[in-house]
């Protein structure tokens, strides 16, 4: 049954305040009643919308996150080739990591993930084969010579190490540090694009 404009908008509504809230105190120190207290409803109100405190920062971060997927692949759409692509991916993931709703919601996804207090984001596991199969794509028109299951392997590799690059302000438990143009030089002699000048015009920013 579609969800009635009310229902969306008290939705909504609950996200915005909650994500607010996380923002201000951190998930852990954040309770449902202080949620909808911010939202002006009743507490009863909150579980007529998410079963938990989890499942409503399930739907956060997996709509914030996805919708950097989606929109980096939407501006990577302009790229004529596979070193244009990895630029804007990085382009993006400098953008993201900078961004302090990253900062401030990461190890929090980390931490349900790994204490399996939940188990899924639909929104992120879509738009990152996406991302996958569009890298894979780029990687094999760069080189034609590889196999299917070389492309994909590589593209995959790739796409943990952006992960990574891009969570780097944010994981708390892996502290990784990376400078630019060397992560970039990398990324390019894994995808033979050793050629390439390296030269990184973030360097500067990082």
């Amino acid at each position: 049954m579609p969800r009635s404009a009310r229902f969306t908008t008290t939705h909504d509504l609950l996200k915005k305040q909650a994500l607010a809230l996380f923002l201000e105190k951190g998930y852990e120190q954040t309770s449902i009643q202080e949620i909808t207290e911010r939202a002006g409803l009743a507490v009863g109100s909150f579980y007529r919308h998410f079963p938990c405190k989890e499942e409503i920062f399930v739907e956060i971060w997996d709509e914030y996150a996805a919708k950097n997927i989606r929109e980096t692949l939407k501006k990577a759409e302009a790229a004529g080739d596979l070193k244009s692509f990895l630029d804007i991916l990085m382009q993006e993931n400098e953008l993201f990591a900078d961004d302090p709703v990253t900062a401030a919601l990461y190890s929090t996804h980390a931490s349900l993930i790994s204490s399996h207090r939940v188990d899924n984001f639909p929104a992120i596991a879509e738009w990152s084969m996406r991302y996958r199969r569009q890298l894979q794509e780029y990687i094999q028109r760069h080189d034609p010579d590889l196999s299917e299951s070389e492309a994909r392997t590589r593209a995959n590799v790739v796409h943990c190490l952006l992960n990574s690059y891009a969570m780097r302000y944010a994981d708390r438990l892996q502290r990784f540090t990376y400078d630019a143009k060397p992560f970039r030089a990398i990324l390019y002699s894994l995808l033979k694009l050793e050629d390439y000048d390296t030269k990184d015009p973030l360097s500067s920013a990082v």
